[in-house]
């Protein structure tokens, strides 16, 4: 198998999601940085990158990159009432920015089924009408 065919998922998860740039993946991933480069032009890297750090998921992933810096700066000796409060808040902020893309994938999962259902099953006239409303429900989830 190329590289292209082992690398290419994990190295735009790094760049997407991690939001390492390619000099980096090139040190985690046993691909060149060029090659990196040229993968996330031809994928388009950059623009499915700003829509994630913008979505719950990407807020989510940040929270997170927060709370475990938190966690590393800690002294037990200072440990007290606040800090853990502070820490139980952003993870629960977490976690409901989680759920809130797993309901906003899910939700776009059953769209997708139920057109499909409705395509075999109901009217032309019908399907066009339902597939308006599915397309202005999609853009409002933009």
């Amino acid at each position: 198998m190329s590289k292209k065919g082992l690398y290419f998922d994990a190295a735009e998860w790094f760049y997407i999601r991690a939001n390492k740039t390619p000099e980096e993946i090139s040190k985690i991933l046993p691909v060149c940085a060029n090659t990196i480069y040229q993968w996330s032009a031809d994928g388009h890297w950059a623009v499915k990158r700003q829509a994630a750090l913008g979505s719950p998921r990407g807020i989510a992933d940040k929270l997170r990159r927060l709370a475990e810096q938190k966690v590393a700066d800690l002294e037990v000796e200072t440990l007290d009432a606040a800090a853990c409060d502070g820490l139980y808040k952003l993870l629960s902020a977490i976690q409901k920015m989680e759920q809130l893309e797993d309901m906003r994938v899910l939700g776009i999962a059953v769209m997708d089924n139920f057109t499909r259902f409705l395509k075999i099953q109901a009217d032309p006239e019908v399907v066009m009408l339902v597939g308006k409303w599915v397309r202005a429900w999609f853009q409002s989830l933009e």
